[in-house]
């Protein structure tokens, strides 16, 4: 059976590969549409594409912070959510889609976050924890929600 007609949203950017299905596909008498929706295809592949042309990881940054650049309580034993349900919704979804989330070793002792995808349905992420003077380990681990979490060192 023949495939009269193939649409392609965006090319593989490898000099591997680059171009030579289309080539083929064309060779066989098959009509090759390239670029459809190839913006949206790029924002859809945006991890594979960094990873591959930038040689890192797809980095998503986030924080809350009020119109006058508040971000947290000045007393830290109070909890405060700044961000709206829905926000806090959308946060969990991104971390369905996302391999880690890092944060530093203050955040880990003061807010205690789970970061886990609990509002959205999908897998968490793994924790990653910046602790350049292993503070963590003066934490009670039972007391700790990022028990199972990669802690790294830095000197």
């Amino acid at each position: 059976m023949k495939i009269p007609r193939i649409v392609i949203g965006t090319l593989d950017f490898n000099h591997k590969v680059y171009n030579k299905g289309v080539s083929k596909l064309k060779e066989n008498g098959c009509e090759v549409i390239t670029g459809v929706l190839e913006k949206e295809c790029v924002k859809l592949n945006c991890r594979f594409f960094t990873f591959h042309k930038k040689k890192r990881p797809y980095i998503t940054l986030k924080w809350a912070e009020s119109k006058d650049g508040f971000t947290a309580p000045k007393d830290p034993s109070q909890k405060y959510w700044l961000s709206h349900p829905l926000s806090k919704q959308l946060v969990h979804k991104w971390r369905t889609q996302e391999q880690a989330i890092m944060i530093g070793v203050n955040t880990a002792i003061t807010d205690n976050p789970k970061l886990s995808s609990r509002d959205w349905y999908g897998k968490d992420p793994t924790a990653i924890v910046i602790d350049p003077k292993n503070r963590l380990s003066l934490v009670p681990p039972l007391q700790f929600n990022l028990v199972e979490s990669l802690v790294i060192f830095l000197t």
